[in-house]
């Protein structure tokens, strides 16, 4: 091999593969970081600042780093095929980038941003990457076995290079199936329910399993990222003319067609962060304006202390998906669990599961479960069927206080047999915390304050 081959593919190799690593390991905090709102939300709340920091600041930093890197990586010879894979990384930056612009200046919903930026763009970068170490060791690798092999370092040269090649393909093909698991969760929330009930698993045990994933492949990636870098520092330590089989390899170099592309991934981020700046606050105060317009009671103001635990639950007339008109009050006796979701919620998602198998394990239990959403009776029977619900669903909104008072959601409210409001949850809980506030509330009877004095007495 010449002295100078692939001076520049080694350089690139080393900072795009300390660029995906310390992006893994931002990933992996802010995943930490999500995990501790629900469990410790003292210990999250400067987790988050710092998280917020970081993916203002360093994430952009470390992805300038990866266009930097893999540039260098394609200047690598072209018949070593690392090239268009590195555009194919180029060109998954770009769009990542371009693409909350035009949901900036197209007012398109917020979903619509989708998982770009710190989302599912850094898993496809790394496979990508990942491609293109595999094209330059098979590459290398065909070099090595068309020489004589004649002696005992030729035939270690095909060995090792047999055997890097064989670990990027095991690796590639562990990260494709990350990736497609990765982005099933992520755009198919009944594929979580189907998890979740298939195997009984707990809502936080997700991005603990996601944890574990990432961190077993990137274990794997260093591994095999070290292996090429090692055997390429070997191979270009060889004196020029040594090697016949690279006498005729040209040495690598920026050619015009790679830096296009890595000059427009840049200029994409500068684009990006000039709509960040210029674009971005007013989209959100339209989609705000917006929601404030589906959702009256939503305040960005903080919410004043509930009062509604202890009261009676106001009585409420609801039609089911199937038809069945339900009246609150024909329930005393009863423990009703009224959840207030929609299906465009992930955390409401997420808990149905929970909610299914509780309304099917308590059935005989004296228990009602009631799930109210202000969404199309269309799109909820969809998303019923589709989830195999079997709990009574209710479409409707106008509803009296305190279910008119429900700032976020989900929000369920635990209602005891006398109907007075005993529990009342904002947020997502487990199949756990929902049934022990269900056991709690169905054998707690307290005197509720709007009851008469003379009753008091009476019950005394």
């Amino acid at each position: 091999m010449q002295s100078q081959s692939l001076h520049l593919t080694k350089r690139g190799i080393f900072i795009a593969h300390w660029a995906i690593e310390l992006t893994a390991g931002l990933l992996i905090f802010l995943i930490v970081s999500g995990m501790f709102v629900v469990s410790q939300p003292n210990i999250a709340m400067p987790m988050l600042r710092i998280s917020g920091f970081l993916t203002t600041w360093a994430f952009p930093c470390l992805q300038i780093a990866l266009i930097i890197g893999i540039l260098l990586t394609m200047a690598a010879p072209k018949a070593s095929g690392v090239a268009p894979w590195g555009i194919a990384c180029l060109s998954i930056t770009l769009a990542s980038n371009l693409w909350p612009i035009v949901v900036y200046w197209w007012d398109l919903p917020m979903n619509w941003l989708g998982s770009t930026g710190t989302g599912i763009a850094p898993f496809v970068q790394a496979i990508l990457f990942i491609v293109m170490l595999l094209q330059l060791a098979r590459w290398i690798l065909r070099i090595e076995q068309s020489d004589a092999q004649s002696n005992a370092k030729d035939r270690q040269d095909v060995q090792s290079w047999s055997k890097s090649v064989a670990g990027l393909k095991s690796l590639l093909a562990m990260s494709l199936i990350f990736l497609a698991l990765l982005g099933g969760f992520l755009f198919i929330p009944s594929l979580q329910l189907m998890v979740f009930r298939a195997f009984g698993m707990s809502a936080m045990l997700l991005p603990l399993i996601g944890l574990f994933a990432v961190l077993l492949l990137l274990a794997g990636f260093s591994r095999q990222v070290y292996r090429v870098n090692r055997l390429l520092s070997a191979n270009t330590t060889d004196t020029e003319g040594a090697d016949p089989g690279w006498s005729q390899i040209p040495p690598d170099s920026l050619r015009p067609s790679i830096v296009l592309p890595a000059v427009l991934a840049l200029a994409s981020y500068g684009a990006y962060h000039a709509a960040s700046y210029w674009l971005a606050p007013g989209y959100l105060q339209k989609q705000l304006a917006k929601m404030k317009l589906d959702f009256p009671n939503l305040s960005t103001q903080p919410e004043a202390p509930d009062t509604s635990l202890g009261t009676k639950s106001p009585n409420l007339t609801l039609r089911t998906l199937a038809g069945d008109t339900i009246e609150l009050e024909s329930l005393k006796g009863k423990t009703v669990v009224l959840n207030f979701w929609a299906t465009w919620c992930p955390p409401c998602v997420e808990e149905m599961p929970a909610l299914q198998k509780l309304s099917v394990d308590m059935a005989g239990q004296e228990t009602v479960f009631i799930g109210i959403s202000n969404e199309t009776e269309d799109k909820l029977q969809g998303f019923v069927k589709s989830n195999n619900i079997t709990f009574n669903i209710v479409s409707g909104d106008g509803w009296p206080a305190p279910f008119n008072r429900i700032a976020a959601i989900p929000t369920t409210f635990i209602i005891d047999p006398q109907g007075v409001i005993q529990d009342k949850f904002v947020g997502s809980r487990t199949y756990n915390q929902f049934r022990s506030a269900i056991e709690k509330a169905a054998v707690k009877q307290p005197a509720r304050a709007d009851e008469p004095a003379a009753d008091k007495k009476a019950d005394q």
